[in-house]
């Protein structure tokens, strides 16, 4: 019960907190052509395992994509990578707030009738939202270390199969080819998700 007290906590005091301005708009050198728009925004908290771990400085990517400091050369270093080779990655999700995963999981409840029960959208497991969707406080992107990529673009697709790894990222979830995570102690691009899964196949 005293988690649960703290995760309601956190999703109170994320809210009341989201909607505050961003504290600067200064720009970051960029890496990359594809950097259309970099800002410095204000710090965010970090979770795990539903509490907050830390706090970070996040940049906002692209006019939508957050990316935390500790990430940002990394992920801009493969998007240079990659368009050497004339592939576009580009973001479409990055770090996400606890209000974020929240929303995530009012969109993808499977069962539409409890899209306003605050206690079932905290606690319920991950296998009862479409397309699977972590606690908010419980995802990697509440960490700062998953990226949902356009991995519809079959190129895009392609060149992270062959490359992602070099850059430290890997697939973990068997039903999103386009969610990475930055997990440089993998050596094995296969070790969450198997090559004979059929998702691999492009």
């Amino acid at each position: 019960m005293r988690k649960l007290w703290l995760l309601s906590t956190l999703f109170l005091t994320t809210v009341s907190t989201a909607t505050e301005q961003p504290i600067g708009r200064e720009s970051i050198p960029t890496l990359s052509e594809a950097t259309i728009e970099v800002n410095k925004i204000e710090y965010y908290p970090i979770y795990d395992s539903g509490y907050v771990i830390d706090s970070t400085e996040v940049y906002l990517f692209e006019g939508n994509a957050r990316i935390t400091k500790d990430m940002y050369t990394t992920l801009i270093t493969m998007i240079d990578s990659a368009l050497v080779d004339s592939v576009f990655i580009h973001i479409n999700s990055g770090y996400r707030t606890f209000e974020e995963q929240l929303s995530c999981r009012i969109r993808n409840v499977r069962h539409k009738s409890k899209k306003y029960d605050s206690l079932y959208l905290l606690t319920a497991e991950p296998k009862h939202f479409r397309p699977v969707t972590a606690k908010p406080g419980y995802s990697s992107h509440n960490r700062g270390i998953a990226f949902d990529f356009n991995t519809a673009d079959p190129a895009v697709y392609k060149w992270l199969q062959a490359n992602a790894l070099k850059h430290g990222f890997v697939r973990t979830v068997k039903q999103e080819k386009w969610h990475w995570e930055y997990r440089p102690e993998i050596t094995n691009q296969y070790q969450f998700v198997k090559e004979s899964h059929r998702s691999w196949r492009i």
